[in-house]
């Protein structure tokens, strides 16, 4: 009986136990649910990108009272891109990957393969791919990355003297120095100056981390020739220009420019006032402009002006600076409300953008281009990618010859090149270090003679000139003409034909035909028995097509801005008078308007 009752009160005492811990979670799991349905909402009514939403969950799980707030820049996201990849907005160091790099006009050296240097110590242009990188705010959203979006205005109740000694630990900036006869430790007067100005002290730290290094640069020695006894510890107006280094600039802003300025405390003679002036123009000039996240320190889309006023030419500015900041937050001081503003833009791509990786030279070009014996047209440039060559009939291989610009790139297509039909396409590739492939083609064609072109019959409404060597021109067509129309309307016996562009390049059935294209008809044996170029009056720029573009291109040609080929020459005697003149402009002009026709 005794142990019946025990067993009775054991399975009493281990339902209550179990009930407990149900009723344990019930208590916790549904407050959850409802929290996270808040939070989801809230996401929604700030505005985020679903492709934003994925990370912040992950930080609200950590954090839950961490604040997200979205800061709709109404800007388009690749407007946002071409703006900060302009020549020298943005930065690199010379030892990235390759694929850092801008290789655009200016910021980089085909014919020689070096990098046009920006600032100092070698910094070269970043690429638009890097720059895409960095741009993008999901590109941020980790624990330590999310402060580059940190309010930094100052607020005492996060920021005190501990987490500024973080910061400063393992630097320069952690020592104390003497001035004046008193002896001031870095941490004391970074957090001074932050209360004193209104902004935070961890952001200043972090600023001068990155910009003077652990070991500090020489814009704090006091010992730079012709500016001892000055300092700048933000580098401020530190860039390389006159025929200033960067260092020796922000030295000559601290004395106080080319006028003698006394404003932020300048000039800056004691570490005192450097620290704190300088602390005074980074609040006025940002936090009191907007700019007041990291982000918007680099990549300015909130302020008034635009992609300008941006404090770092460092790409990896924002992003450096926020896992130095991150690290004076210790679990205390991330449990509290943290606020974070991050951008977010129209038409963004729909997953954040990879950080590029490629290295090794891109150097695909060539310094040389020629064929033994013969002229290559037009003359060769290492940008010119399409060239053509005419052989007598009998010529049965010709040689190649190119030299690449990079020692480095791979090269096929060069040496003997056999020539079996009338037309032979020869394609001569340079594959640079680190993979990208660019091509060089040269059209040869074997030159042939026929008395007649007797068995070449065109259609009625087309119009043909011809002269003793079987070259001529074909007019007599409107624009949008493909070459399968035309060519549907040609009889040849004992042959065939084919079209290519004014570049020499096989056109497709669908291409649109314009001035400058070319006919080709070869007699049974392949040899070319006829050339026929096409001139489409009024299609000045040969694209097939009469309009504002053909304009200008004839305007700029009668200015002798430009010069023309000998089709479109003759296609820009729109009123047929036998003479290109300013005639010939107004009557372009006037058809455009509707009132006058070209004839054909």
């Amino acid at each position: 009986m005794n142990q019946r009752t025990n067993s009775r009160k054991i399975l009493r005492k281990a339902t209550a136990a179990i009930l407990a811990v149900l009723a344990f979670f019930c208590l916790f799991q549904v407050p959850a649910q409802a929290e996270d349905a808040q939070f989801e909402a809230y996401l929604t009514s700030q505005g985020f990108p679903e492709s934003y939403k994925t990370e912040l969950r992950k930080l609200h799980l950590m954090y839950p009272n961490w604040v997200f707030q979205a800061q709709i820049t109404n800007i388009d996201w690749n407007t946002a891109l071409a703006a900060e990849s302009k020549l020298g907005i943005s930065l690199v160091w010379p030892t990235y990957p390759t694929s850092w790099k801008s290789h655009e006009e200016g910021a980089y050296n085909w014919a020689t393969g070096e990098y046009t240097v920006f600032d100092t110590g070698g910094w070269v242009a970043a690429s638009k791919e890097i720059v895409a990188y960095y741009l993008d705010p999901r590109n941020y959203m980790d624990e330590n990355s999310i402060f580059a979006f940190l309010d930094q205005s100052y607020d005492a109740s996060t920021q005190n003297l501990a987490g500024v000694k973080s910061i400063c630990k393992n630097t320069f900036l952690a020592g104390s120095f003497e001035e004046g006869g008193q002896t001031y430790s870095y941490p004391s007067v970074i957090l001074s100056a932050g209360k004193q100005m209104g902004i935070s002290p961890y952001w200043l730290a972090a600023s001068m981390r990155l910009e003077l290094g652990v070991n500090g640069s020489g814009s704090v020695s006091g010992t730079f020739p012709g500016y001892e006894g000055y300092y700048n510890y933000y580098n401020i107006g530190a860039y390389a220009t006159d025929g200033m280094t960067a260092v020796e600039r922000g030295l000559w802003y601290a004395k106080g420019g080319s006028d003698g300025s006394t404003t932020y405390y300048r000039p800056w003679n004691t570490r005192v006032k450097a620290i704190k002036g300088g602390a005074q123009f980074l609040a006025n000039s940002y936090i009191k402009m907007g700019q007041n996240t990291l982000y918007l320190k680099k990549f300015n889309v909130m302020g008034s002006s635009l992609f300008t006023h941006q404090f770092m030419t460092n790409i990896e500015g924002a992003y450096s600076e926020a896992n130095i900041l991150a690290s004076a937050f210790d679990d205390s001081m991330r449990a509290k409300t943290l606020v974070f503003k991050i951008p977010v833009y129209k038409n963004m791509p729909a997953s954040h953008v990879i950080k590029p990786t490629k290295d090794g030279s891109p150097n695909n070009r060539l310094k040389s281009l020629s064929v033994s014996g013969y002229t290559l047209s037009p003359s060769f440039n290492m940008d010119t990618l399409s060239y053509h060559l005419t052989v007598p009939g009998n010529v049965n291989s010709i040689t190649v010859n190119a030299v690449r610009v990079d020692s480095k790139a791979k090269l096929t297509g060069t040496g003997k090149i056999t020539l079996n039909t009338a037309m032979t396409t020869i394609n001569v590739k340079v594959t640079a270090e680190n993979g990208s492939v660019r091509t060089y083609t040269i059209y040869v064609e074997k030159d042939g003679k026929i008395a007649t072109l007797g068995n070449v019959v065109f259609g009625s409404n087309y119009n043909l000139t011809m002269n003793s060597t079987a070259a001529g021109t074909l007019t007599g067509f409107k624009t949008g003409l493909t070459a399968k129309t035309l060519l549907d309307t040609v009889t040849v016996k004992n042959g065939s034909f084919t079209a290519y562009s004014h570049a020499g390049v096989p056109l497709a059935s669908s291409a649109v035909l314009g001035t400058g294209d070319v006919i080709y008809v070869y007699k049974k044996d392949g040899t070319i028995a006829g050339r026929f170029t096409i001139v489409l009056y009024g299609d000045v720029d040969g694209d097939g097509r009469i309009n504002a573009k053909d304009l200008l291109k004839l305007s700029k040609y009668l200015k002798r801005q430009c010069g023309l080929a000998k089709a479109n020459l003759r296609a820009s005697d729109v009123n047929r008078d036998g003479i290109v003149s300013t005639a010939d402009l107004a009557y372009l002009q006037k058809s455009l308007l509707g009132l006058a026709e070209i004839r054909q």
